[in-house]
C-alpha cells in the first residue's frame, strides 16, 4: 500500500504544479492583453498645432500644449502657441534630443504608463489640472532617473 500512495500522491502533487502553470501563465496573458488594451486608450487631441511642426510628432502635440498649460497655469500665455515656440526652438537640438522629448510626452500621455507609473489608467490629456500637476510632480520627484530627465526636459 506504501508504494500505491506514493505514487498517488506524486500524481497529484504533478496535477497541482501543471495546474498552477496554466494558472500563471493565464495570468500573465490577461494582464498582458489588458496592458496592450490600456496602453491604446486614446487622450485628447483637440488642440493641434498652428502652423508646421519640425522637432515633435503630431501626436505628441497635444501633451506638449497641455504640459505647457500646467507650467503657464496663472498666465495670460497661449499653451498652444508655447508649445508652437518649443517645438521651433527644438529645430537647433540634436534628432536623438527631439526624438527622446517626443518618446517623453508619449509615455506621459500613455494609459499604461499612467496606470504603471500613477496608478490612474488616463491618459494625461484626458486628467483634470490637479491630476495633470501630480503626474508632472510625480515625474519631478520620481526614483528613476529617467522620469527626473523627461521633467527636467
Amino acid at each position: 500500500m506504501v508504494p500505491h500512495e506514493s505514487a498517488r500522491c506524486y500524481a497529484v502533487d504533478v496535477q497541482r504544479r501543471s495546474f498552477l502553470k496554466r494558472g500563471v501563465i493565464g495570468g500573465v496573458l490577461v494582464v498582458v492583453a489588458g496592458g496592450a488594451g490600456i496602453a491604446f486608450i486614446p487622450g485628447d487631441t483637440s488642440v493641434k498645432p498652428t502652423g508646421q511642426l519640425f522637432s515633435i510628432s503630431p501626436k505628441a502635440f497635444p501633451v506638449l500644449a497641455a504640459v505647457a498649460a500646467r507650467v503657464l497655469a496663472g498666465t495670460t500665455a497661449s499653451p498652444t502657441d508655447i508649445a508652437m515656440k518649443v517645438d521651433a526652438a527644438l529645430r537647433w537640438a540634436s534628432p536623438e534630443s527631439r526624438r527622446d522629448l517626443t518618446s517623453a510626452l508619449l509615455l506621459l500621455e500613455n494609459a499604461l504608463g499612467g496606470l504603471l507609473l500613477r496608478a490612474k489608467p488616463t491618459p494625461f490629456t484626458e486628467l483634470d489640472e490637479s491630476g495633470q500637476d501630480a503626474a508632472l510632480i510625480a515625474w519631478r520627484d520620481s526614483r528613476l532617473v529617467l522620469l527626473r530627465g523627461a521633467y527636467n526636459a
